[in-house]
């Protein structure tokens, strides 16, 4: 069978969700799946699983970087944020920044401690 018939064949069987994908995949999958888990010592479904795991990871990660604009460098989001971040603080008084804080920090801890009691 010609390869790109072997192509189209794979295509119409991949839209078939009871037709099991090893169906369609060349013996070279196969050789290469075997070398994979035979040079890390793990089973070729553990192989297959993580390939899955970093597949499902590496679209996430795409789908996000989507949203930074074109030509931003790695790391330049977090870095916008932070200086909008340090602006806003800049801007309060002391007394608010600690009131801000506190909410934040009551937020993220929990109830607020008793008076009068120590630290576990």
């Amino acid at each position: 069978m010609s390869e790109k018939r072997a192509i189209k064949k794979r295509e119409e069987a991949s839209d078939d969700f009871l037709q099991p994908v090893w169906f369609g995949l060349p013996a070279r999958f196969y050789a290469r799946l075997n070398r994979v888990a035979k040079a890390h010592n793990v089973t070729r479904a553990e192989v297959l699983t993580r390939g899955i795991e970093l597949f499902a990871q590496e679209m996430k990660r795409k789908d996000t970087q989507d949203l930074i604009p074109t030509g931003a460098r790695p790391g330049m989001l977090n870095e916008v944020m932070g200086k909008v971040a340090a602006r806003r603080w800049q801007g309060l008084t002391p007394e608010e920044r600690s009131a801000y804080a506190r909410k934040m920090a009551l937020a993220r801890w929990g109830k607020k401690k008793k008076p009068g009691s120590t630290p576990k």
